[in-house]
């Protein structure tokens, strides 16, 4: 349930953030993007409840350690990849 309220929730700030037009500064896009954190939080809390539901309990320490080394590198690998994207597509 948490991840579709997720999913709605990004789907929202996605196009609140499309009705802006480039480049717009940081401040008219604060408010699209902390419904974006905030849907992203949900979503990161389902994956994680979905991800350890079967590791033991003695393990699941671990488990969380793996997995938030995991969601950053995740995180860096995407900020990189858009702002190429990005400047790929300012240059083009």
């Amino acid at each position: 349930m948490l991840a579709c309220i997720s999913c709605f929730g990004f789907a929202i700030s996605f196009w609140w953030m499309s009705s802006f037009a480039r480049p717009a500064p940081w401040e008219s896009l604060l408010w699209p993007q902390f419904l974006e954190g905030a849907a992203m939080g949900l979503l990161l809390i389902s994956m994680t409840t979905i991800a350890l539901g079967n590791v033991p309990v003695e393990e699941q320490l671990h488990a969380v350690d793996i997995l938030n080394t995991f969601r950053n590198i995740s995180a860096g690998l995407a900020i990189t990849l858009s702002d190429i994207g990005w400047d790929h597509y300012v240059a083009v």
